[in-house]
């Protein structure tokens, strides 16, 4: 106020739980519940914050587990099953 009085534009800065609790954030869908593997809880995960054809892009479930997809992905990139396997046992890749 003070700050204002004097001619200077100024705001209060709100925490991240204020800005969260404004109705706008659920009014666009910012955040999603997403599943978490082997946990038996869910999450709220950001989505992009706008619309696309009017919807929300949101995730389709949860994320990979690290290296889940290290093996079909790598093969898809013409590698074989020992080079695989040496880069898993160097620790270059988790599988």
């Amino acid at each position: 106020v003070t700050l204002n009085r004097a001619g200077v534009p100024a705001v209060r800065v709100r925490s991240l739980p204020e800005v969260l609790a404004e109705g706008q954030v659920e009014a666009r869908e910012l955040f999603h519940p997403v599943q978490i593997q082997d946990a038996g809880r869910s999450a709220h995960v950001p989505t992009l914050g706008f619309k696309a054809d009017g919807a929300v892009a949101r995730p389709r479930g949860p994320a990979p587990k690290l290296g889940q997809d290290s093996e079909s992905l790598l093969r898809e990139f013409g590698y074989d099953a020992d080079q695989i396997a040496n880069l898993a046992r160097a620790g270059v890749i988790a599988m």
